[in-house]
């Protein structure tokens, strides 16, 4: 019997403790209002555009190749923006916070359901680490709000050539890109083509240590994680979830990462991988483990009223019964 992608990996987070970790691009954060790379992209070709006088129009990539004369690249694109690290911590705060309409203070976004989920495997034991390219405070956050304060998290320099041994840390988040707020972002071309020493050292050893979930990460920019994954010699499973179609670069490393493609939405597959765990882990081997998982599903819909997602939930149960009816009765038929 075959099982679901999500249900394999649930079972294999269960019975092997921490063995995985999240490799999470911006697609995570995207549902907390937090843009994408590539839409952080287009809003800095605006800018530069807006300070030549000019307006962006038509096919962004076609605009800036005639205009700019190089492809439309984030990393570029923020030099020109805003040259000295400083000044790009400044300029990314703008899309990593919420403005509150009375008072006029600023607030961090808050975490998405990917991130509660992940925090909540964290907290049950059995997802460890987090390796991203994100510069926002979603995943610590995620952390806090589950009860497990944030202490190992590595963003600058200083914290990747001098950190505890990630196997005696209850959670370990690694910021590969730096983190806004911190005033060390790393966005420049050379930045994204090549880590330090130091940072090479950990992501080698991470990425061979770890099975993988690899989460809204496109593989389009970063060279120096792509070159990594390439290095990376591990036998442990990986997963990689998108969607949609992966971009090539992301293909081509899932093919040689031998990954399953599970095609999610970050929000869903991570809430449907943290209850999966969750009743594998309480009943140690149920018997229909689909079933717990749309009843704890559905539950948890109902305790958060998220309503339009529970009557979602009901038709398509509702249409995979009527699926099922149809061929048991097209299978009597045949054999009467």
């Amino acid at each position: 019997m075959s099982l679901d992608p999500v249900h394999q990996l649930a079972f294999d987070v269960q019975a092997r403790p921490k063995l995985f970790l999240c490799l999470l691009g911006s697609g995570v954060s995207r549902a907390a209002g937090v843009p994408t790379g590539w839409e952080i992209a287009v809003d800095l070709l605006h800018k530069v555009a807006e300070a030549r006088g000019k307006r962006v129009e038509g096919d962004p990539e076609a605009w800036c190749r005639s205009h700019l004369g190089h492809e439309l690249d984030y990393a570029a694109l923020m030099e020109a923006v805003a040259p000295v690290q400083a000044q790009q911590s400044e300029r990314l705060r703008q899309y990593f916070l919420d403005r509150d309409e009375v008072d006029a203070g600023e607030r961090l976004k808050p975490p998405t359901r990917a991130h509660q989920s992940i925090a909540a495997l964290n907290r049950r034991g059995m997802v460890r680490t987090v390796v991203t390219t994100n510069f926002d405070r979603l995943v610590e956050k995620a952390l806090e709000d589950a009860g497990v304060p944030p202490r190992n998290v590595l963003a600058t320099q200083a914290d990747f050539e001098e950190h505890r041994p990630f196997h005696a840390c209850d959670h370990f988040v690694v910021k590969l890109h730096g983190d806004w707020a911190s005033g060390e972002v790393r966005n420049s071309a050379a930045d994204l083509n090549q880590y330090s020493v130091p940072m090479d050292r950990l992501l080698d050893r991470l990425l061979d240590e770890h099975g993988l979930i690899i989460c809204g990460w496109s593989a389009t920019y970063d060279v120096a994680l792509r070159e990594a994954l390439r290095r990376r010699t591990s036998r442990h499973p990986s997963y990689w979830i998108d969607p949609s179609e992966l971009s090539p670069k992301a293909a081509e490393l899932c093919a040689h990462l031998g990954a399953t493609h599970i095609r999610a939405r970050a929000d869903e597959f991570f809430e449907q991988l943290e209850i999966s765990v969750k009743a594998i882990d309480d009943h140690r081997m149920p018997e229909n483990l689909d079933a717990q998982v749309v009843v704890a599903r559905a539950k948890r819909l109902i305790s958060e009223k998220r309503e339009v997602e529970l009557d979602d939930l009901a038709h398509e149960l509702a249409r995979q019964l009527a699926r099922w009816i149809f061929q048991a009765d097209e299978l009597n038929f045949s054999s009467s």
